[in-house]
């Protein structure tokens, strides 16, 4: 049989089946409406309002168009369901934008602070023109003193805001058990609801998608079988979700709205300033040098042309030298086993061999020499073996100018010189063997400034990273720290859950720490799957109401103990 979905799951399903939010006016014009309600009240009667109720005639099967008051045509079940719905979407709406809130309290606390002590660096940032309004004002009180007052205010509203976050959470939480209503209503919902309204999305985008560790408030109790639930059951907890409802329209709703308008006050006021006005005494002096270098560049600028079309060239010639023509070579030898260092030519060594065994056949024919054959030599001219004219050449060497004229001195001098060129031949053919067998590592030397332009334009971006790395690194040191100081203050015998302010605390800095794992550190995409998912259940563990203050404590020191990337090197 057929699961029966609840609202939840069938407005999620709806909400899945649509393309984008972008593309879902109704979905943004839901969330437009959403910012102006003040009151649950307000966002009840929204959420009503456009409802098409009918009221199915069980005897002659006639629908009965509504009165104009839908409350009166609701029953009370369903409009307690709505206005719990209501409530947990309006719950999410704020939990998101507190804690947005918070992330920019400490953001801008922590700066403030990394710059205390550094007067110069806090008139730069602060601007000229707030120091003016302090003094027209008559509110200067020096820049330490009027710092550390900055940091104080900033301080409060952070504790104020972590109080709402921790009360936000522990009330999504106490919704979680609204499933239980949902499905006893179910079968009554049918009859009654024509349409999923779009603010149903919203809230089940909202609370999908919440700003919570494991994606949405829950607590581990699972969910008990509807056939196993008394009607007193039911009853009690409708009346906790009205009392719920009761408290968030009563107090939270008119805390978080003045909450927020003071915290969007004192941001605006004390926010970070912006790249140009923390360095604008630095553009202010290179605007001059910049003036003063682009006058000498503009009455040297024929100078510069040439200079940059220099540059051009040479970088054309750099490459083609040392990254192209290298590439293309080896690829040569590998594949075609083309060579381009040759010093000679093998056949111009066996002519020089031929020619030399022709004159000393010769040679020995002349001299009637009919010892030899005229293979045997051949061979000794092939190895270079010239004994057989030596003999000869010592005869004649005693007679020296007389035989050099009518002698053979002269002939048997040109086949001496034929064998050295034999033997210079050979000695350039063997260095030619030499050089063709390393040619790839020639080539690879030519590859090497190359090589290191590459080399060290990866060192220099790896360290650019190991940079950004570290300083999230020790974010998420200190983040986690912070936890630990709130646990260790808490952890007393009899105190076994935290307050507001201390549980919202320690939910916006867990969820810090798994947004910085997530989006910006580097280091975590190397652990593998099995750690990685130890590491977010460690932190969803912290942030959980169901555990003492004491585990917590644990938790955190075995953290430290465990993940090499909480340790600064």
């Amino acid at each position: 049989m057929m699961k029966k979905l609840t609202i939840v799951q069938r407005a999620h399903n709806n909400l899945d089946s649509k393309m984008t939010d972008d593309d879902h006016p109704s979905f943004q014009k839901c969330l437009l409406q959403l910012n102006k309600c003040s009151s649950l009240s307000q966002l009840s009667k929204l959420v009503l309002s456009p409802f098409k109720v009918y009221l199915q005639d069980a005897n002659s099967g006639e629908t009965n168009v509504p009165s104009d008051n839908y409350f009166d045509d609701l029953t009370p079940e369903l409009e307690q369901l709505i206005l719990a719905k209501s409530c947990v979407t309006f719950c999410s709406h704020l939990l998101s934008q507190c804690i947005s809130i918070g992330f920019s309290l400490n953001d801008t606390k922590r700066y403030w602070k990394s710059v205390k002590g550094d007067w110069w660096s806090t008139f730069v940032q602060k601007g000229p023109l707030y120091w003016m309004r302090k003094l027209i004002n008559g509110s200067y009180q020096g820049l330490d003193k009027d710092l550390k007052l900055t940091i104080k205010r900033l301080e409060e509203l952070e504790r104020v805001n972590a109080t709402i976050v921790g009360f936000l959470v522990r009330s999504l939480i106490a919704f979680s058990q609204l499933e239980l209503l949902d499905e006893q209503l179910m079968p009554l919902v049918e009859h009654f609801i024509k349409d999923v309204h779009p603010l149903f999305d919203v809230a089940s985008h909202l609370t999908s998608e919440s700003p919570t560790l494991d994606g949405q408030p829950t607590n581990d109790n699972k969910t008990l079988p509807t056939d196993d639930i008394e009607p007193s059951e039911i009853q009690e907890e409708r009346r906790n979700t009205y009392e719920l409802v009761v408290a968030l329209d009563s107090c939270i709703i008119r805390a978080c709205n003045q909450h927020l308008n003071t915290a969007d006050q004192v941001l605006k006021k004390h926010s970070i300033p912006g790249h140009f006005r923390r360095n604008w005494v630095k553009y202010v002096g290179a605007s001059v040098v910049a003036g003063v270098l682009g006058r000498t560049a503009y009455n040297n600028r024929d100078a510069i042309i040439n200079t940059l079309f220099d540059v051009r060239e040479a970088t054309i010639r750099f490459g083609e030298q040392y990254v192209v023509n290298p590439l293309s070579n080896i690829y040569s030898v590998i594949r075609y086993d083309k060579h381009s260092i040759l010093l000679t030519d093998p056949q111009g060594l066996e002519s020089s061999i031929t020619s030399l065994e022709n004159m000393m056949t010769q040679y020995a024919s002349d001299h009637s020499l009919k010892s030899l054959s005229v293979e045997e030599v051949k061979n000794l001219a092939r190895m270079g073996d010239l004994s057989i004219i030596m003999r000869n050449y010592e005869a004649q060497i005693k007679h020296p100018i007389y035989n050099v004229l009518f002698g053979d001195v002269a002939r048997i001098m040109l086949v001496q010189l034929q064998k050295q060129r034999v033997d210079l031949e050979r000695a350039l053919v063997a260095m030619d063997k030499l050089l063709r067998s390393n040619e790839i590592n020639f080539e690879m030397i030519a590859l090497m400034p190359a090589v290191l332009l590459v080399v060290f334009g990866v060192l220099y971006f790896s360290t650019v990273r190991r940079d950004r790395d570290r300083s999230i690194q020790q974010q998420m040191i200190t983040l986690l720290s912070n936890v630990e100081k709130i646990l260790n203050g808490n952890n007393m015998k009899d105190k076994v859950d935290l307050d507001d302010e201390s549980f919202g605390l320690v939910y916006l800095y867990t969820y810090r720490i798994k947004m910085l794992v997530r989006n910006k550190f580097g280091l975590i995409t190397e652990m593998d799957d099995t750690d990685r998912y130890e590491f977010y259940d460690d932190l969803r563990e912290i942030s959980h109401d169901n555990f003492e203050i004491s585990q917590k404590l644990g938790t955190v020191q075995r953290m430290f103990r465990c993940y090499s990337f909480l340790k600064l090197q």
